[in-house]
């Protein structure tokens, strides 16, 4: 079976995105992931996975502690993306699973897809990972790319999906942060399972979204641990997908009231939707 993996942003829900991870991968061969499709800190989970480093990445999440924005910032100006990369690297040749990562490009308003494999030169993964990980209200709307202006993939496209259009997968699971997401038509109608799930959806018990703090870290990976077991002992214990396909959607459904317990302005989920839309993803 070919799996696909559509990682969105979340900024430091990407602690609770990385420990779905490493729950799911009890249930789940990295041998049958085709591709990853990754945006802003998406990436670097996604790049973890793919090198076999998310160990090192849950040391990371689990043992920073920036306590407030301008904290990060200055650690993002010394270059912690680079060196989280540099850990994340130095096994560059064993990259097991390709991988786009997102950056908008400012000259065009377009989204640009990067791809990443063992024969990408580590100059060209670090200015990848860099853009797409450009928070923008934390270290600054872009980065010089020759010409080209970015800003983090996620301002126009955080659940990057559209690799998938053109690249076949049996199994396509897409781990977001938005309750109202909805999966372009053009997936759900195809022979692909397509199965979301909103990882955010257990981190709203006192977890905040953009503390980058020890306690909140922890918290948030250990809720996506769980999490991710739980995804794979109800939806992937064997490998009939017509049987996954059945669980899965039973699984979302039963999700569904705690996803529409989270407060999303209506007319965000609205614009996420159209802009969705207006890009093609009908």
């Amino acid at each position: 079976m070919k799996i696909g993996l559509v990682l969105g942003g979340g900024f430091a829900r990407g602690a609770a995105q990385a420990g779905f991870l490493k729950g799911l991968l009890n249930y789940l061969k990295p041998e049958e992931i085709a591709l990853m499709s990754c945006s802003s800190i998406g990436a670097m989970n996604g790049l973890a996975l793919s090198n076999d480093n998310l160990d090192y990445l849950e040391y990371m999440y689990r043992n920073s502690n920036f306590q407030n924005t301008s904290n990060l910032k200055l650690n993002l100006k010394n270059k912690l993306v680079d060196q989280v990369l540099d850990e994340l690297t130095n096994n560059h040749n064993e990259i097991r699973v390709p991988l786009y990562v997102t950056g908008t490009c400012l000259n065009s308003l377009s989204t640009h897809y990067f791809y990443i494999d063992n024969k990408t030169p580590q100059e060209d993964l670090y200015k990848a990972i860099n853009i797409t990980v450009t928070f923008p209200f934390v270290n600054g709307l872009y980065r010089k790319e020759y010409k080209r202006l970015y800003l983090d993939g996620g301002a126009t496209d955080n659940i990057p999906v559209f690799p998938f259009f053109s690249c076949h997968v049996d199994l396509l699971i897409i781990l977001h942060c938005y309750p109202r997401y909805l999966p372009p038509l053009k997936l759900i109608n195809s022979d692909t399972v397509v199965l979301d799930v909103d990882i955010a959806a257990r981190c709203d018990n006192g977890i905040s979204t953009y503390s980058f703090q020890t306690e909140n870290l922890n918290k948030m990976f250990d809720v996506g641990v769980l999490y991710g077991k739980e995804f794979g002992q109800k939806v992937l214990i064997d490998r009939d997908l017509n049987n996954i396909k059945k669980r899965g959607q039973a699984f979302m459904r039963a999700e569904l009231p705690i996803r529409k317990m989270r407060k999303v302005p209506l007319s965000a989920a609205v614009f996420f939707n159209k802009l969705q839309q207006s890009r093609g993803f009908e």
